[in-house]
């Protein structure tokens, strides 16, 4: 028993002696993974450095955005002022087209009315031809009665000298020439009417020619009774009443056309007073003609103003238009500047992250490697340590695949078990089997399921070692707690 404790202790002792040199490697490999970190920090700095100048990158953008909606606001406060403008000229042009309207309907209605004054114009002239026309029938027709007059008068001469003559008639004589001097006087009469009327017609004057000519048949024929008036006394009695009875006859149609000269004469006196009204109704139409071509004249240079004030416009608009030009080409150079920027910004971005991910890649890299490594050096001395022998080879493949390793290992961590295994495989086949009965038994006796093992090909081929050690040193952990 003093014995076997001695042992104990002596095993205990070297392998207290075995886990101080693996805390001496552990020691050596903590220092290797603060060197790993020390270079993480300094790629994570020149990360940080990059991501500065990215930022900065970012604000000079941020910068350009804003001049570039600095600029896209002083454009659209010009493009506000050139709609109010053209709003502007718009309602002008339609309040110029309103005046051309108006001008329009008053040139037609001007047309109109010179239309109806010229038509009042030639009506005036037609009835101031007709007054004087009558006018020169009235005096024709009373240079007509004048000679009328001296025939009567020499009518009653004669008449004088048959009383002379015919004394033993002389009451006879005396009364016919007093029906004569009554038949003058209703001449004279009918004269003075038609001197004051002087409107008689070619109708009347005609009548006045038939009396005058009946008038000297009568008085021939009086000439005739006179000399013959003693033979044929009661012949000159029958023509004396039927000359009264004419004259009678005569002074009724007298009257008539006496009647019709009065309303001839009033009728004038209305177109008269209508020529009047005309006149004046003429002078107000040609009052308005010279307002309307005075506004007209007011017009015209309101238009002329209204046409300076469109060049203006337009002049300002092609300005405008130009500088807008501009502008757009400076805002465009601006924008393919930004997006210059912006691509040579993404391209740094891109390639920064590219860089990013393979530092990252290759720490990742470095730290599995360095990972894998610590962990199979660990399973190594432990497997040596276990199976009390170093292991046949250094590359972990070759001394694992043939299973005899990890059956001696299992064996050594469950010494009550009696594990079967193969001790002299020959053939691949026998190798795969020896692994099949080191995965049983980690199923078994540690509480490994299948999914989390690796395959017996796996090791035996060396296509997923990283599986392997990676079991291998959860085994380790799971057995020395």
């Amino acid at each position: 028993m003093t014995k076997d404790l001695a042992d104990r202790d002596e095993s205990i002792k070297k392998q207290d002696e075995k886990i101080g040199q693996m805390g001496d490697s552990l020691q050596e490999k903590l220092q290797a993974i603060n060197k790993l970190t020390d270079e993480n920090q300094k790629h994570s700095k020149a990360i940080e450095d990059l991501n500065t100048k990215l930022a900065d990158e970012k604000k000079t953008t941020a910068n350009l955005n804003d001049q570039l909606l600095k600029s896209n606001g002083n454009l659209r406060r010009t493009t506000e002022d050139l709609e109010k403008q053209i709003q502007k000229t718009d309602e002008d042009t339609k309040k110029i087209e309103k005046l051309e309207a108006d001008l329009l309907a008053n040139k037609r209605d001007l047309a109109n009315t010179n239309g109806q004054l010229a038509e009042e114009k030639n009506q005036h002239q037609a009835t101031s031809q007709e007054l004087e026309e009558l006018k020169s029938k009235n005096q024709t027709t009373e240079e007509k009665l004048k000679t009328a007059d001296e025939k009567n008068k020499k009518l009653d001469g004669e008449v004088k000298t048959l009383t002379t003559q015919l004394t033993h008639e002389e009451s006879e004589i005396s009364k016919k020439k007093q029906e004569q001097a009554k038949e003058a006087e209703r001449l004279q009469t009918l004269q003075t009417n038609v001197e004051n009327t002087q409107t008689k017609n070619t109708a009347l004057l005609a009548s006045v020619k038939e009396e005058q000519k009946k008038l000297k048949e009568e008085q021939a024929t009086t000439a005739e009774q006179t000399t013959e008036l003693k033979i044929q006394r009661d012949q000159f009695q029958t023509e004396r009443t039927n000359s009264t009875r004419d004259l009678t006859k005569k002074n009724k149609a007298n009257e008539e056309e006496n009647d019709r000269l009065t309303k001839w004469k009033a009728t004038l006196e209305a177109e008269e007073l209508k020529l009047k009204q005309e006149k004046r109704f003429i002078i107000e139409l040609e009052k308005e003609v010279q307002k309307f071509v005075a506004e007209e004249e007011a017009y015209n240079k309101a238009v002329d103003a209204i046409d300076d004030e469109e060049e203006k416009i337009a002049e300002g608009r092609k300005q405008l238009q130009e500088f807008l030009v501009a502008e757009k080409a400076k805002l465009e150079q601006a924008k393919k500047d930004l997006e210059e920027r912006k691509a040579r910004v993404g391209v740094a971005q891109t390639e920064l992250k590219a860089e990013k991910a393979e530092q990252m890649d290759a720490v990742r890299k470095q730290q599995q490697e360095q990972a894998v490594a610590q962990k199979g050096d660990l399973v190594k001395i432990w497997l040596a340590e276990l199976t009390g022998e170093p292991l046949p080879s250094d590359d972990m493949h070759v001394a694992l695949k043939d299973g005899l390793v990890l059956c001696k290992a299992m064996q050594a961590l469950k010494p009550d078990q009696q594990i079967k295994f193969n001790k002299a495989p020959r053939m691949p086949m026998h190798e795969i089997e020896n692994i099949g009965v080191f995965l049983t038994a980690c199923m078994k006796n540690y509480g490994f399921r299948e999914v989390q093992l690796f395959r017996a090909n796996e090791l035996n081929t060396g296509s997923n070692m990283k599986q392997v050690m990676g079991v291998l040193h959860d085994l380790m952990v799971k057995a020395t707690k």
